[in-house]
């Protein structure tokens, strides 16, 4: 029991201690070609948000994590239900953004009007502008974390994957990257 108490502390030091290895590794989870050309994701071109959370969320300018659905996509809407589900018990400092590509149809309206308790915006880009001019659209079903200059920082879907929302909050609660 001792050894078991002592291995796993030397493993918690490492981990915890090594904060520039951790950061390090963050770097692995960075789109290279995303980084090497200054690569955005202009929200702004998108106008006003099409939904807007009820329960007043502040948006962090800092970071923000985005997310691209089609309004035709029921897989998608599954995952705002489980970025919601998520974010009821994890709290992450970055606002939450979806940007809905697709016609306005009533599957997708019906389903954005059912759901008053959305705890993060939806933008529309109907013509999925802002993926195809970047080269991004093979990354369609992953998150995006943006900083405040709209720079692409870490892509990869930290609601699924532990290991990556750990990297998502190394970079947004140490400034970093």
């Amino acid at each position: 029991m001792l050894k078991l108490s002592c291995v796993t502390a030397v493993i918690f030091i490492l981990l915890s201690c090594s904060g520039r290895n951790r950061l390090n590794d963050v770097r692995k989870y960075m789109v290279p070609f995303a980084e090497a050309n200054n690569l955005t994701i202009p929200l702004d071109s998108l106008g006003a948000p099409y939904y807007t959370p009820n329960s007043g969320v502040a948006v962090p300018e800092k970071f923000r994590v985005v997310n691209f659905i089609n309004t035709d996509c029921g897989n998608c809407f599954a995952r705002m239900e489980e970025w919601a589900a998520f974010l009821r018990d994890n709290e992450i400092e970055a606002s939450i953004v979806f940007v809905a590509s697709g016609s306005l149809n009533d599957y997708f309206t019906g389903f954005v009007a059912s759901k008053k308790d959305l705890p993060f915006y939806i933008y529309r880009d109907s013509s999925n502008y802002i993926l195809n001019s970047r080269g991004l659209h093979q990354y369609e079903k992953e998150s995006f974390l943006i900083d405040q200059s709209k720079k692409i920082l870490l892509v990869g879907n930290p609601v699924t994957n532990p290991v990556l929302f750990g990297y998502f909050k190394t970079v947004i609660d140490e400034g970093y990257y």
